[in-house]
C-alpha cells in the first residue's frame, strides 16, 4: 500500500497554497463577467494512467486521500481481457469505494476488432464515455458503435508524435458532422507541444468538448516534458478561465504521470493548484 497518512498528505500537498501561485496570472486577466458554472458543479478528477504503477487498491486509497470521486480508468486498473464477471466485480469495488468511474481510456482502436472490444468492454463496465483514439479509417464503425451502445466517444489528441489526431482542431474537423455523442478529450499539454495555444482550440471545439486532461509541460514544442503545475510553460489559469467562459460541463481531469512510483505529492499539488484557480474564478 501507499506509504503515507492523511496528515502527511495535507502537509505535503499544500492544497490551498499550491493554487495561490495562479493568482497573479488570474488577476491580470480577470474581467467583470459573472461566474457561469456554479462552483458545486465543477469537479476535478484523475486519469488513472497517471497512477499507472500503482495497484487499483492504491489508486482507490489515493483518490480517497485526495477527496475526489471522478476517475477515468486505464486498462492496467481494469484489463481489457478480463472476463465479464471480473469486470463487473472490479467496477463494484471501485463504485463501492465511493468513486465515480466516469470514463474508460485512453483506448486505442486500430482495427474493427479493437473497436468492438472497446465498446463491449465499456458496456459491461457501465462506462458512459470512452476516451479513445480510433484510426481515421474506422471512424465510421466507431460512430456505428456509439449509436448502438449509446456510449459517448471523446477523441484524445496526441500532439506532434506521429499519432492520429495531433490537435483537437484536427479531430474536430473529422467529427463535427457526425453523431453528437462523438466529441473531444483535449490534452492541453499535447496541444501546446504542437505549438498551438490551448485557449484558441477550446473556443474552436467547445461544442464537442467532453473531457479535458490538465497538466503542465516544460516547453511549448515537441521537446516539452511533463512537470509540476506552475513550473512549466502552460498558462493553466487562462485555460481554466476559458473552460469556464465556454461553459464547459465536463470533468477537470488531472493526468499527472510524473514520479511514477510515488505520484501522491505531485498529484496532490496539481489538485491544489487547480483548486486555487477555481477558487479565484468563482470567488
Amino acid at each position: 500500500m501507499i506509504n503515507h497518512t492523511r496528515r502527511k498528505f495535507f502537509t505535503t500537498a499544500g492544497m490551498g497554497l499550491a493554487g495561490m501561485a495562479a493568482w497573479p496570472k488570474l488577476s491580470a486577466g480577470m474581467h467583470a463577467s459573472a461566474s457561469v458554472v456554479p462552483p458545486g458543479e465543477v469537479e476535478i478528477g484523475i486519469a488513472s494512467y497517471g497512477l499507472r504503477n500503482l495497484s487499483l487498491d492504491e489508486v482507490i486509497e489515493m483518490m480517497n486521500d485526495l477527496q475526489l470521486s471522478k476517475i477515468s480508468i486505464k486498462s492496467m486498473h481494469l484489463p481489457y481481457d478480463s472476463s465479464p464477471a471480473d469486470i463487473e466485480r472490479t467496477m463494484m469495488k471501485i463504485r463501492g469505494a465511493g468513486l465515480d468511474p466516469y470514463a474508460a481510456g485512453v483506448i486505442y482502436m486500430t482495427s474493427t476488432e479493437e473497436v468492438a472490444m472497446a465498446f463491449d468492454y465499456a458496456k459491461i463496465a457501465g462506462f458512459e464515455m470512452i476516451v479513445g483514439v480510433p484510426d481515421y479509417n474506422i471512424l465510421d464503425l466507431a460512430e456505428q458503435k456509439v449509436k448502438a451502445y449509446d456510449i459517448r466517444l471523446a477523441i484524445h489528441n496526441h500532439g506532434p508524435d506521429g499519432m492520429p489526431y495531433p490537435s483537437a482542431m484536427e479531430a474536430y474537423e473529422r467529427i463535427k458532422d457526425r453523431d453528437k455523442r462523438i466529441g473531444i478529450c483535449m490534452d492541453v499539454a499535447h496541444i501546446a507541444r504542437s505549438g498551438i495555444d490551448p485557449v484558441e482550440e477550446i473556443y474552436v471545439v467547445k461544442d464537442r468538448l467532453y473531457d479535458v486532461h490538465l497538466r503542465d509541460n516544460t516547453a511549448n514544442n515537441k521537446d516539452g516534458k511533463a512537470c509540476r503545475p506552475g513550473q512549466g510553460n502552460l498558462d493553466l489559469p487562462a485555460i481554466i478561465r476559458t473552460l469556464r467562459d465556454v461553459e464547459y460541463q465536463g470533468v477537470y481531469t488531472i493526468e499527472y504521470g510524473i514520479e511514477e512510483d510515488s505520484p501522491l505529492t505531485g498529484t496532490a499539488l496539481t489538485v491544489g493548484y487547480i483548486q486555487g484557480i477555481l477558487a479565484a474564478l468563482y470567488s
